[in-house]
């Protein structure tokens, strides 16, 4: 075979995975977007009314969150007690380990309903230690005007190198 055919080829094949790669690339961050809001109450269907105690159960927090896929994370930041689609109330503690450069990050409170921040604050390690998970606690507030709302609980650090989010972690949550 010709040189030229084999290099046109070998074109082709980079061309035709690139674009197959992309193609991926934008479904997977469509796909993201596409989970929404839901567009029911929870009390609209009965069986997702709270139950007779007031209390909402698991499963009607997770069927109505609009967080279907939450970010597990990286394993530099961690939650060990804020468990998946519970009811929290104000003020919200929580605890895990972090390995982010100098030991700092943040975590925010963001509401499904547009994305809006609800709060968010700096979060500190317990020591400085370089290259292990070290010990935090964190105690992050809402206002009650949302109690009732179905929220994101997220803990990242940014990149020294770009400044872009990192170490993603995600906690769908309802505000009791």
């Amino acid at each position: 075979m010709d040189k030229k055919v084999i290099w046109i080829i070998v074109l082709v094949i980079i061309i035709v995975v690139l674009t197959a790669g992309a193609g991926i690339g934008a479904a997977y961050f469509l796909g993201k977007k596409a989970v929404s809001t839901p567009t029911s109450s929870p009390s609209a269907d009965p069986s997702q009314s709270p139950s007779p105690s007031g209390e909402i159960t698991l499963e009607q927090i997770k069927a109505n969150h609009c967080l279907q896929t939450p970010n597990g994370g990286t394993g530099n930041i961690t939650i060990a007690d804020l468990v998946h689609y519970t009811e929290v109330t104000s003020p919200i503690t929580f605890s895990g380990t972090a390995n982010v450069f100098e030991g700092s990050f943040q975590v925010k409170i963001v509401d499904c309903e547009g994305d809006k921040i609800i709060n968010q604050a700096n979060a500190q390690t317990q020591s400085g230690e370089v290259g292990v998970n070290n010990p935090y606690s964190i105690t992050i507030t809402y206002p009650e005007s949302y109690s009732g709302h179905y929220v994101t609980v997220e803990a990242y650090d940014f990149s020294m190198m770009d400044g872009s989010v990192q170490n993603l972690i995600q906690v769908p949550v309802y505000l009791k």
